[in-house]
């Protein structure tokens, strides 16, 4: 149940840093959504979607670190993988794993491109 709350908090603030952000900025300047811009955002990200990426990216590098731990205390993770995953065939679940890995590459070296000033020097 916690990485299902994460992954959903994960897509919501990509969603609203890729697509929200620009329509909000558009139609509420001058509002509260200014301070959250100006404020909330610089001590978050820094206004560059390459930081946010990464700062996400470190979600996956806790997760596995927790996994790790407790699979060293003797925590059986099995039945919760395999929930998690069964969508996935079994012989196809590193292969998604890798296409993941392969997928967020691609995606951080398309935000470096974009991403090369601050989010608002390019309004």
């Amino acid at each position: 149940m916690f990485l299902i709350i994460i992954g959903i908090v994960t897509f919501i603030v990509w969603v609203y840093i890729l697509f929200v952000r620009e329509w909000l900025d558009k139609h509420f300047q001058g509002t509260w959504y200014a301070w959250w811009h100006e404020n909330v955002e610089d001590v978050l990200w820094a206004k560059s979607r390459t930081i946010l990426a990464s700062r996400l990216y470190w979600v996956g590098g806790i997760i596995i670190a927790v996994h790790d731990i407790a699979a060293n205390a003797g925590v059986d993770w099995t039945p919760f993988v395999n929930q998690l995953s069964i969508w996935i065939p079994e012989q196809y679940r590193g292969l998604a794993l890798s296409g993941c890995f392969i997928f967020t590459g691609i995606a951080f070296e398309l935000l470096r491109r974009v991403t090369t000033q601050a989010i608002q020097e390019k309004a």
